[in-house]
């Protein structure tokens, strides 16, 4: 699944069947490659979703057992990853040595885990286990020799 799709997806609360919220964005942990969480929008502010407290990620909305799940950055590394100016998409990707890898379009996770498979670039498909770092500025990738483009 990749994050442009999954953007804006309704919450769903099973028990209420009621809508708590909307995806707003991703909390990424570069260095795990992984999402860990989701910045959900309620009423026009931001709350974390823990990934471990998401039901099931289906191709029509987000599932949890209740709203009581939704909360706030639980601390300082967390607050970081909430921060709308860490979105990655429109970021440079850049490798360690600086060079330029394109400006990122997309990122391909896997809905089950979380687990971040590739950063879709117009010009490569990166593997995700090499991501390094992921700031204000731009996605930073380890070695990518041998890399073709998509």
């Amino acid at each position: 699944m990749r994050i442009t799709d999954a953007r804006h997806r309704p919450v769903v609360a099973t028990g209420s069947a009621e809508t708590v919220g909307r995806v707003d964005g991703f909390l990424i942990e570069a260095e795990a490659a992984r999402i860990t969480g989701l910045r959900i929008e309620v009423d026009g502010s931001s709350t974390v979703l823990p990934w471990d407290k998401v039901g099931a990620f289906g191709p029509d909305a987000i599932t949890v057992t209740d709203a009581s799940v939704l909360r706030e950055p639980a601390d300082l590394a967390e607050q970081r990853r909430i921060d709308p100016e860490l979105d990655p998409i429109g970021k440079p990707a850049i490798e360690e040595t600086g060079n330029n890898l394109g400006t990122v379009s997309d990122v391909d996770f896997d809905p089950a885990t979380g687990a971040l498979r590739a950063v879709i670039t117009d010009v490569y498909e990166l593997p995700a286990d090499r991501l390094l770092g992921l700031g204000t500025y731009a996605m930073v990738f380890g070695d990518m020799r041998g890399l073709t483009p998509a």
